[in-house]
């Protein structure tokens, strides 16, 4: 049984945008997969890239899903709200095409899950393995330190989200900046993050 998933892959090289943001299996990202580039503009600097530089790419699950469907609607969310496909900082050309695969209509009846229903013992597993801890709570979460535009130091942990939200700051933004140590102009209103552990 395949458990899917949003990520993000950064790029530390100098020949593509830094971000690419997809979906695929957790296996196969967990695997060193890190996207398909299929545009005419990058597909072949990516290839060649992936080949003769494979660590500059790092690749990061953003989420985690039990359906190929909710995970390709969750990476179009994602890249809309982004606005990857007009943005110069994303490799994306094109959003996710929640209704197909590579042109294959895959959703009602012509879903390969089409009426495949998971048992409780397989809902439970899945529930186990992925179950996310929020909030301070969660021995995954990392302490991070802000500091404001008026230099106030301030350390967050296991809240980002919700504070982000309270500052009027993009999540998603905060995210790529503490995953990529770089600061984007004027995205953070005059804040920035780093990672204290």
């Amino acid at each position: 049984m395949n458990i899917y998933c949003v990520y993000l892959t950064v790029y530390y090289g100098n020949k593509l945008p830094m971000f690419y943001i997809g979906s695929s299996t957790v296996k196969k990202v967990e695997n060193g997969y890190h996207g398909s580039v299929q545009s005419k503009k990058y597909e072949s600097i990516w290839k060649q890239e992936l080949k003769n530089n494979p660590h500059l790419f790092k690749t990061n699950i953003v989420s985690i899903h039990d359906a190929d469907d909710v995970a390709r609607n969750k990476e179009l969310n994602l890249q809309k709200k982004l606005n990857v496909v007009k943005s110069t900082m994303y490799i994306n050309e094109s959003y996710a095409q929640v209704n197909g695969y590579f042109g294959r209509i895959v959703t009602g009846t012509d879903s390969p899950r089409y009426k495949v229903k998971h048992t409780d013992e397989t809902r439970k597993k899945i529930k186990d393995k992925h179950h996310c801890v929020k909030g301070v709570n969660n021995p995954r979460a990392r302490h991070i330190q802000a500091v404001s535009p008026s230099g106030e130091v301030l350390h967050i942990h296991g809240q980002l989200k919700m504070w982000c939200k309270e500052k009027g700051l993009g999540y998603s933004t905060v995210h790529m900046i503490l995953s990529t140590n770089r600061i984007f102009d004027g995205s953070t209103k005059g804040w920035k993050f780093s990672y204290l552990d």
